[in-house]
């Protein structure tokens, strides 16, 4: 993976969400501990819970509008899984007025949207079927958009998500 976008997306996928008080975040960076404590782990069988899924995309966002992402093709996923995790990161040397994404992860039908209204360059969204009321993450079709505010120009973004089944019952999950 040559590519900073890709790589920091990565490994911004790999934080465990754990902040500086001890709750886990649902959605957004801890302002001391970031992602939270760093879970290395290859997306490859061998390494997550099936069924799991990983995506990774390089996107240019422009000035307005809404660019969405179709999770697993459009495709609800397998019932089994109980995470959907999404992130988002765009290199920016103005942090202090420079653009507003919004990453906003929800069902294909536009409900249990959760979204990470931050004003930071780096975006995180959390779901897990334990904390999303009406049924979980598994067996729906899920939905990542990036909605522009404020963009002045258009960024090339980076975007990351996966989804897995939390039993931990699989052969590399005893090692966890």
């Amino acid at each position: 993976m040559n590519n900073v976008g890709f790589l920091y997306t990565n490994l911004d996928l790999m934080g465990d969400r754990i902040t500086e008080s001890g709750s886990a975040a649902l959605t957004g960076r801890d302002s001391l501990y970031g992602s939270g404590r760093f879970r290395a782990r290859a997306f490859e069988s061998a390494y997550m819970d099936d069924p799991f899924g990983f995506e990774a995309y390089q996107l240019t966002i422009s000035t307005t509008g809404t660019t969405s992402i179709n999770v697993n093709g459009g495709v609800a996923l397998p019932s089994q899984v109980d995470r959907l995790v999404a992130v988002l990161w765009w290199p920016e040397s103005d942090l202090v007025a420079g653009p507003d994404i919004v990453l906003e992860v929800s069902s294909c039908t536009g409900t249990f949207p959760r979204a990470d209204l931050s004003f930071d360059n780096r975006k995180r969204v959390y779901l897990s079927s334990f904390d999303t009321a009406g049924g979980g993450v598994g067996a729906r079709c899920w939905r990542v958009n990036l909605s522009a505010f404020s963009v002045p120009s258009p960024r090339t973004v980076w975007v990351g998500l996966y989804y897995e089944d939390l039993a931990r019952d699989d052969l590399w999950s005893a090692y966890q």
